[in-house]
C-alpha cells in the first residue's frame, strides 16, 4: 500500500466474515475510506467505547506508560448526534 509518513494505506481485497459487533452506519455519508467524521461506525457503540480504550491503552504503552490504569470509557445517553473529542499530548522529559 501507499505509505505516508507514520501511516500506511492498504487496498481491501479480500473480506471474511463480519465481526459480531458489525452494525450498519446510521449515517449515510459513512464510508471508511472518505470520511473521517465517524471512522468506527461500523461498529456497535458498546463496541466502539471499547475500541476506543483500547487505542488509548495502545498509545501510553507506546510513549512508555505500560502501566496506565484507564477506566472503561463513558457513553452517551444517545450513540448518534454528539460530538465529543478529547485530544492528549505526550512529552518526553529526561
Amino acid at each position: 500500500g501507499k505509505k505516508e509518513p507514520g501511516r500506511y494505506r492498504l487496498l481491501l481485497e479480500e473480506r471474511g466474515a463480519a465481526s459480531p459487533d458489525e452494525v450498519t452506519p446510521a449515517c449515510a455519508h459513512f464510508s471508511r475510506d472518505k470520511c473521517g467524521g465517524c471512522t468506527l461506525q461500523h461498529m456497535s457503540y458498546e463496541a466502539q467505547l471499547h475500541q476506543k480504550r483500547e487505542l488509548l491503552l495502545l498509545r501510553c504503552r507506546e510513549f512508555g506508560l505500560p502501566g496506565a490504569v484507564v477506566e472503561a470509557s463513558v457513553g452517551s445517553p444517545s450513540a448518534f448526534r454528539f460530538h465529543s473529542r478529547t485530544e492528549f499530548k505526550f512529552f518526553l522529559r529526561g
